[in-house]
Parts: C-alpha cells; structure tokens; sequence
C-alpha cells in the first residue's frame, strides 16, 4: 500500500508522500516521461487522478502544459480499516466501518468526529403459556449506542487507533434471554458506549437509555403487554441528530419492543416501529404477515439493513424485543447494529 521512494521532491517532500498508491485506485494511462529504478515510470507507482475530486498541491513537475496533481490522485490518508468516503464543495466524508489505524498526510486544523456505539440487542420473547391469558409476550427492544460528537486538531503523518462497537446479540429464545450490551466505539481519545440490551417480557420492560456522551443513544421500546389487549409495544426512542457538513444524520435509535402476539385484530396492531419511527437505525417489530411501517429512513449513506428487527448497520441502533406469538413458540431478539467512526474535514 504504501509508495516507494522517488526521488522527485517538492519543498524537501518526497512524491511518495504526496500521492495516492496504485493498488489503491487506476492507472493513469500514458507514460508522463519521469521514472523510478526498479519501478518504471511513476504512472506504474501512482493512482490516476479523479476530474472534480480534490487535488494535491502543484509539484512544478509537468507533463506538457499539466502538472503533475492534474494526472495523479492525492495522498490523503490511509486507513487498515473498512470505510467509505465522499468528497463534495472541498470537504471529506469518511465513514469507518471496522476497527484499525488511519494516518493523514496534512495537519488538519479542524476535524469533527462523530463516534457511535454499538446498539443493544433486543430481548427474547415469552411463550403463551408462560405469559398469561393465552397469549404470548414480546420482549423489550434494546437500546441505541451513545453518540459523541467532538472536534480536534490532526498531526500530519502520525497513526490515530479506533475502534468500532460491535452490536449486542439479541435475547435467546427459548431461556428467556436478556439481550446483549453493544460495544464501546473510540477514536482517538474520544469514547461512545453501547447502549444496553432489552430484557424479557418482565411486566412492561424495557432496554436502558444509550451510552454517555455528548448525544446520547435511543432508549429501548417496552415491550409488547401479554393480556391480548388494548396497548401495542412501544417504539423506541429516537436517537441522536448530528449535523456532519450540510446534512444531518441520526445514530442511535432504540429498537422496538416485540409484539404481544405478533397478530393484529380490531383492538390494536401489535408491535411498534422502531427508534423513533426508524430514526437513528432502530429494529422495529414485525407481526406474523407485515412488517409494521417505520415513519422515517435513517438519513444514511451506507450499508444500512432493509426493514428488520435488528438494529440497521453502522448506526448503533438497538435491536428489537422478540415477538410474542399464540402458537407456543419461542421468538429471539434482534441484534443490535454495529457503531460507526465519521471523520469530516476540508480538503
């Protein structure tokens, strides 16, 4: 990954400080008439630059009328991680979706981190026949991952560790099972705990609130009543709203608490949907034919589920309690989402 030396320099820095590896992106496809021993010309070193994303610094070194920065892709940063990024109006998005190391190549003087935690996992259902009434009883929905939202400064060409929360397990069914706790995500110095998991049906319980920080993660829903009657389970709390550049994102939701019966009838729909209407990634609930209908969709650009009961990935949202059922079955709680790292900075 990393760029052997050059020999060509620009204020006493080396170009392989300067531009993106080729294993990291495409060739540029003509010789530009500079070469390295061993290597080539530079085209079989460096990526080809992107017309419209961001630009090193001119070199000075030209090929024709154009330098060097017009023909290949800038070194930013390098990371071990999984991520995805986006560039718009000069600045970056960076979106880590696993934990590692990253290095920029420019001192930053302004870089906000939003640091999420991984979700709760939802609470195991409760069969009918421990439930009361005939009718079984969902579990409580877990709670959001804590959210912290920071600034800090950033030391060209010095590693940075992070580590993403991994979402908790949902409840077992079957032993009645709590879920789990999501895992505490970090960057840097900056922490985010994972929120806490949603109990069994125990009378109306529920998931605790999200992780400390300076937004905090959705508290889960209740879950659903076992008298099959008039009150369906609750939708967990909404998560935080964070605005990174021009748009804002939601993290954090809590999940739903399960239904009573996982059916519908005159008196009321069993099951709720999740974190706040599906803000901040929060499972929702699902009956034995539909899925119950969040209001919203996580403001997310990548990688988040389709419509289920565990908390949707890289938003720390909780997972959703187990649905009760009429039929004696046992019902598992949904998982809770994995955290996220967002890095926003200009370029």
């Amino acid at each position: 990954m990393s760029n052997p030396q050059t020999f060509y320099t620009v204020g006493g820095v080396d170009l392989s400080n300067i531009f993106l590896p080729l294993s990291l992106g495409t060739q540029y496809p003509t010789a530009t008439g500079y070469t390295v021993t061993g290597y080539g010309d530079l085209n079989n070193i460096f990526a080809a630059y992107t017309a419209g994303g961001p630009q090193a610094l001119q070199t000075g070194y030209k090929v024709g009328l154009s330098d060097l920065n017009l023909i290949f892709a800038p070194l930013i940063f390098t990371t071990s991680a999984s991520y995805q990024s986006s560039y718009s109006g000069g600045y970056y998005t960076i979106f880590l979706q696993s934990s590692g190391v990253i290095i920029f190549y420019n001192n930053i003087s302004s870089l906000q981190i939003v640091v999420v935690g991984g979700g709760g996992g939802g609470g195991a259902n409760r069969k009918s026949s421990t439930g009361g009434s005939g009718s079984g009883s969902g579990g409580g929905g877990g709670a959001g991952g804590g959210v912290t939202n920071a600034n800090m400064s950033v030391t060209a060409n010095t590693p940075y560790n992070f580590t993403i929360g991994y979402g908790g397990g949902g409840g077992a069914g079957g032993s009645e099972g709590y879920g789990g706790a999501g895992g505490s995500s970090v960057f840097f110095a900056y922490p985010a705990d994972g929120g806490l998991g949603g109990s069994p049906y125990l009378g109306d319980t529920s998931g605790g609130s999200g992780g400390s920080g300076v937004g905090g993660g959705g508290g889960g829903g209740n879950g659903g009543y076992f008298d099959f009657g008039t009150t369906p389970s609750q939708p967990g709390s909404s998560g935080a709203s964070i605005s990174i550049g021009s748009s804002s994102y939601f993290f954090g939701g809590g999940g739903a608490g399960g239904s009573a019966n996982g059916q519908t009838n005159a008196a009321a729909t069993y099951g709720g949907a999740g974190g706040g209407g599906g803000s901040g990634g929060g499972g929702f609930a699902n009956n034995d034919t539909s899925w119950t209908s969040p209001t919203g969709t996580p403001n997310y650009p990548v990688g988040y589920n389709t419509p289920s009961n565990s908390g949707w990935a890289y938003t720390g949202g909780g997972g959703a309690g187990g649905n009760g059922n009429s039929s004696d079955s046992y019902r598992s709680g949904g998982s809770g989402g994995a955290g996220t790292v967002v890095l926003y900075f200009q370029y």
